[in-house]
């Protein structure tokens, strides 16, 4: 039952950011309708558009895998939850 309600409410969550554009438009994991393709296909496309400007170019990526374990949740996350607008109920489940 845990696992279908945290289903649940990253579902909520997800609609909500998508709702307020609150997600950059290159965020492409967990993303409904987008995939590593899309990831691919845009890195090369940014890749190419530097060649235009600059010969020196550099690709910079970063691991955060775990950073949302290390994130204080009742003071960061629903701090941010409520500032954009997400209602108190689905707060206090997160």
């Amino acid at each position: 039952m845990g696992k279908w309600r945290e289903k649940v409410i990253a579902t909520r969550l997800l609609y909500y950011a998508m709702r307020h554009r609150l997600i950059p438009p290159n965020q492409f994991r967990a993303m409904p309708g987008k995939s590593t393709t899309n990831a691919a296909v845009c890195l090369f496309h940014d890749i190419h558009a530097a060649d235009n400007y600059n010969p020196y170019k550099g690709v910079i990526t970063f691991d955060i895998t775990g950073y949302f374990d290390n994130v204080n949740h009742n003071i960061i996350l629903l701090a941010v939850l409520l500032d954009k607008g997400i209602s108190l109920p689905i707060c206090k489940q997160v």
